[in-house]
């Protein structure tokens, strides 16, 4: 069952950081706001910048470690989670619990899409950090390419994706 709340908020809200850094995975910016060695490993939160052009999507995944909360900054997008569809727009706000099922997408691809996530506790943004190292771009690189990478990464991060 999702859990949602709406915020009234003004797009000329700005995250004020010195973290320029951006992290693409198949299209979609990431950048780490808030690392968990700022937060005693309590929670980290990351932003995710879904450009306009196509209704971009992150695949089928089961997180074991961490819930998460993600507000929409911006856009609209469709969440599958534990087989429950909802749809999100500007201003919402979900969370997801651990060891359930998740996928979610942007729609409309006039538009670009922000969401916030927040991880309690931290340790998934090393995730990116990782997926760079090993110049990884788009997740066919897991589902077409390489199980073993997938596996370790999966291992390392709690996460298990479902590809068809």
């Amino acid at each position: 069952m999702f859990d949602d709340t709406r915020i009234n908020s003004s797009s000329s809200n700005k995250i004020n950081n010195n973290f320029d850094k951006y992290y693409t995975l198949n299209g979609i910016r990431y950048r780490i706001l808030v690392s968990g060695n700022q937060t005693q490993n309590s929670y980290s939160l990351i932003e995710a910048n879904f450009p306009s052009g196509e209704e971009y999507e992150i695949p089928l995944h089961i997180r074991s470690r961490e819930a998460v909360v993600v507000y929409v900054l911006e856009g609209e997008f469709v969440f599958v989670y534990n087989n429950e569809t909802k749809k999100a727009n500007q201003g919402m706000v979900l969370k997801f619990e651990i060891d359930l099922s998740l996928c979610y997408k942007k729609l409309n691809d006039n538009n670009e899409g922000k969401l916030l996530f927040l991880y309690i506790p931290a340790g998934f943004e090393n995730f990116f950090k990782d997926l760079e190292r090993l110049n990884v771009t788009n997740f066919k690189t897991f589902s077409d390419g390489d199980p073993i990478l997938l596996q370790l990464l999966e291992n390392n991060y709690g996460w298990r994706f479902i590809f068809d």
